[in-house]
């Protein structure tokens, strides 16, 4: 099974359109929704964790190209400036999906970006600024 995080943007008359739906019906994807803002008449952000078989979610994101909904890998929204980090390791017990992790030998952080989920908190707890999502 592969798995993909992504964004999907929506414009505002695209919002009450069932995509999720037809994601999880018609190519038989997994959706583990993240974080959503979707309100009538405003523009929509979904940010979705897609698994499934890597030609299911390859035709899922043709479905989503064929409308208006932009797509954007969601690691391309999330940055760690390295050079500033000062591993303190305040942010390793703080991610939920362990991104952020340290080596015990050397003491230094690393960031996997694709394993990120965006939720910010490592943005609260890092007392240099490191971290950096925008989404």
């Amino acid at each position: 099974m592969a798995k993909r995080t992504v964004i999907f943007t929506f414009p505002k008359e695209f919002v009450e359109q069932p995509l999720a739906y037809r994601l999880i019906k018609e190519h038989n994807l997994i959706l583990n929704i993240l974080h959503a803002h979707i309100r009538p008449n405003e523009e929509g952000t979904l940010i979705l964790e897609i698994t499934g078989e890597e030609a299911d979610i390859e035709n899922g994101l043709m479905l989503v190209e064929s409308t208006d909904v932009k797509i954007e890998n969601l690691s391309d929204h999330v940055s760690w400036d390295k050079e500033s980090c000062i591993h303190c390791t305040a942010c390793i017990g703080q991610c939920p999906t362990h991104a952020l992790s340290v080596n015990r030998d050397t003491m230094e952080v690393s960031f996997n970006p694709n394993e990120c989920i965006a939720c910010g908190i490592c943005q609260d707890v890092c007392p240099m600024g490191v971290m950096n999502i925008e989404v």
